[in-house]
């Protein structure tokens, strides 16, 4: 009885780990080896090892289409009070300014 107990419990707590796996990895199943995604960082797709996709702040898919699907920039050109810059959305609409898409949009519309 008391094997069973113990054989129950491992099977519920090794789906949890996989349930949070899932979770924490959005592109992945468990048909691959997770040591290589397609990585998204500020819009910008790449193929390469997970642990560096994560550290520098990446998104991984598992497949190249999902991940251009989902990837998009987290970045702009932002104009405040006539200067163009490039950096965080959030940054550029906590201080007041507009966000482009282009910087070419960016100079012509700043002012």
């Amino acid at each position: 009885m008391r094997k069973l107990m113990l054989t129950a419990s491992l099977a519920v707590l090794g789906i949890g780990f996989f349930a949070l796996f899932i979770l924490a990895f959005p592109g992945y199943t468990s048909a691959q080896p997770v040591s290589e995604c397609w990585c998204c960082i500020d819009g910008r797709i790449s193929y390469g090892p997970m642990i560096n996709c994560r550290s520098k702040g990446g998104i991984c898919y598992r497949t190249e289409n999902n991940a251009m699907k989902r990837c998009r920039p987290t970045g702009c050109w932002c104009c405040i009070n006539g200067h163009v810059s490039y950096g965080p959305m959030i940054n550029c609409r906590s201080k007041g300014g507009i966000c482009y898409r282009t910087e070419n949009n960016a100079v012509r519309r700043c002012r």
